[in-house]
């Protein structure tokens, strides 16, 4: 009988230790993924914060080029307005582009009225004054009138 109480209380430590050490390796576990879920936390802040500021800099890269183009076609724009100008104090004819011109503008060729200048519009794009031959209403006698006038 002392032999089963000795072995019985000996197999109640054992069990009291297994129970301790379960208990020992949850709280381990426990604490571990607690400290893997605040890494976790701490590396996806720390890439919001970075993509936050890569997207600040490629907005503010962009804006930056965006301003710069816009002077870059301002500063076009008034050197070909510039440029039209003084065409205008000397007293030249201005050369008008079929290929871009509107029909207003086009409208302004001799012999051609907004009819014309509206086929012409259709019948784009011209390499050469010849090209227009393909235009209804447009003959020889005018491709004269208006091939120093033109560009293409």
């Amino acid at each position: 009988m002392k032999l089963f109480i000795i072995i019985g209380m000996s197999f109640l430590a054992q069990s009291s230790f297994a129970g301790l050490n379960v208990d020992a390796a949850k709280n381990a576990v426990n604490q571990t993924a607690n400290q893997a879920n605040q890494a976790v936390q701490t590396s996806a802040t720390a890439v919001n914060a970075q993509t936050k500021t890569t997207t600040d800099q490629v907005a503010t890269k962009v804006n930056t080029g965006a301003a710069a183009s816009t002077q870059a076609t301002s500063k076009a724009a008034a050197q070909a307005q510039t440029q039209v100008n003084e065409a205008v104090k000397k007293g030249e004819d201005l050369k008008i582009n079929v290929n871009t011109s509107s029909k207003e503008e086009i409208s302004k060729l001799p012999g051609i009225g907004p009819k014309k200048a509206q086929a012409i519009i259709d019948a784009r794009p011209f390499a050469k004054a010849e090209d227009l031959k393909k235009v209804k209403g447009i003959k020889e006698a005018t491709i004269a009138k208006i091939k120093n006038k033109i560009t293409f």
